[in-house]
């Protein structure tokens, strides 16, 4: 029997047919760690949005740093388990240097935005990529996988997993700490 935990997160960066650039915060004050956080973004008011970025919760020094960072994005709600039917696609990696928890870590704008539809939800997961350096992200306890812990008049961010890299060990209820950037 698998268990499950939910996850909260930070986005910023956040594009609507507008064009408006906005970002959405869900804070840095996380209390627990996990290589990874998978959580949901809606896009709502009748609207597609792009997300172009996040900024992140991660460990800096004395953690080794700069640390490889990859942020997988799937259409839907993920399962709560690692399903290969159904797998993410890889929108960024590359290394990143940690401004320690609490603190803001702003990573590039993604190659190309996830537009998201009006009225869709999608999956995001955003992991340290190797689970043995011991480079965390940072992140709280939640209270149900799915609920809606920040939200704008664009989209809304729901609670999700902490989990290992790759896919590994999901746990219920987290809520991911980040900020997301978008254009509306």
């Amino acid at each position: 029997m698998k268990r499950s935990y939910p996850t909260v997160l930070l986005l910023s960066g956040v594009r609507s047919n507008h064009g408006l650039d906005t970002s959405l915060t869900t804070g840095f004050a996380g209390t627990n760690k996990a290589n990874g956080n998978i959580f949901t973004i809606k896009a709502k008011g009748g609207q597609s949005v792009s997300i172009t970025s996040f900024d992140i919760n991660m460990d800096g020094p004395p953690r080794p740093n700069p640390a490889p960072i990859e942020v997988h994005v799937l259409p839907g709600i993920d399962p709560g388990y690692y399903d290969p039917s159904s797998p993410y696609q890889l929108i960024y990696q590359d290394d990143v240097m940690g401004q320690g928890r609490g603190n803001v870590t702003t990573l590039p704008d993604f190659s190309s935005p996830v537009v998201i539809p009006a009225g869709a939800t999608y999956s995001f997961y955003v992991t340290v990529a190797n689970l043995q350096l011991g480079t965390h992200l940072w992140y709280n306890f939640g209270s149900g996988v799915g609920n809606i812990y920040a939200q704008d008049d664009d989209l809304e961010i729901g609670e999700g997993w902490a989990l290992g890299y790759p896919f590994l060990g999901y746990s219920a209820p987290r809520k991911w700490n980040g900020k997301r950037k978008a254009n509306v």
